[in-house]
């Protein structure tokens, strides 16, 4: 349960919408029995707010499960969740558990509820009311203890209006709703968050701790990061990287990849030169041939070759 509190501190911050956000997380923690609905932008955090919230409740001992309705085409999605019975269609050679029962006294975490195909949303609602459900090819109903949480990036009440979403179903998950703001809502968290990436990327990696330069503060201020804390994280780990010093610089914060990309185009590198250019840079920062062998995934023989390579090249 701890581990999890000191996940989502790192995405907390200190703003108001926030703090709100921590409050319902207890809240619904101690509601076990309650169905959650988390809703927010991508990369806002939704599946690490719904690991919290089941570690910290009474159900913690129990399975947290995961399925996302982006993952599978929609005509597997309903023996994914449900299971089937042995010969119950073509290849079904043995029965299979399904989500739910895998769930069993704990947790179903739902991701892109609002992808769910308009067939499988009834079936849903019938579990969701009796508790129970049916096998494809069973016919006996199954009873299951299991708490659902659910995540959607969009406003599923439009959803609803729209008549892509079953109503009944919506408020069947609107018990308890958790709305998570985008980064450009709590811009004032911003730099609390990289700095707290940034502490935790060295940690990780044995470094010693960085800074960012009031330079490098202001160009991530000045930015709406649409990925959100996702992005945030990815921005500030790569800086890490791209620095030779412990002071990160606005020169080592980009977004999207952009600066990569244009710097192999414009110097027209090959993709040799490049590569060789990424090791001489980990070189530099770790100074450390079976530390950077394991980091960028290549033989130890193939950097102390270079190594020679690059100490001939200097040789007057």
């Amino acid at each position: 349960m701890q581990d999890n509190y000191h996940e989502l501190s790192k995405i907390a911050g200190e703003s108001l919408s926030m703090k709100k956000t921590l409050t319902l997380v207890d809240r619904a923690a101690k509601m076990h029995n309650v169905n959650v609905l988390i809703s927010g932008e991508e990369g806002t955090g939704k599946s690490l707010i719904a690991k919290t919230i089941h570690f910290a409740s009474a159900r913690c001992s129990s399975p947290f499960v995961t399925i996302s309705m982006s993952a599978f085409p929609n005509n597997l999605l309903e023996s994914e969740l449900f299971g089937y019975e042995k010969y119950a269609f073509e290849d079904a050679g043995i029965a299979r558990t399904g989500k739910i029962a895998e769930a069993e006294k704990g947790t179903l975490f739902i991701e892109n509820i609002e992808l769910m195909p308009a067939e499988l949303q009834y079936s849903f609602f019938q579990f969701l009311s009796s508790g129970s459900f049916v096998r494809i090819g069973g016919l006996s109903r199954q009873k299951v203890d299991v708490r659902v949480i659910c995540s959607s990036t969009v406003d599923l009440a439009e959803e609803v209006r729209a008549k892509r979403f079953r109503e009944d179903l919506y408020f069947r998950l609107m018990v308890m709703p958790i709305n998570l703001p985008s980064l450009k809502e709590r811009q004032k968290d911003i730099v609390f968050l990289a700095d707290s990436f940034l502490d935790d990327f060295c940690k990780t990696n044995s470094l010693e701790r960085m800074e960012l330069s009031a330079p490098a503060k202001r160009k991530l201020l000045s930015y709406s990061f649409p990925g959100n804390v996702r992005e945030l994280k990815a921005v500030v780990e790569l800086a890490a990287v791209l620095t030779n010093s412990r002071l990160i610089e606005d020169e080592h914060i980009f977004f999207n990849g952009q600066r990569i990309v244009s710097e192999l185009l414009s110097e027209e590198l090959t993709l040799k030169q490049y590569n060789e250019r990424i090791i001489r840079h980990y070189m530099e920062k770790y100074r450390n041939v079976v530390l950077v062998a394991e980091k960028l995934d290549i033989g130890k023989s193939t950097i102390y070759n270079l190594l020679k390579k690059w100490k001939e090249d200097e040789t007057p």
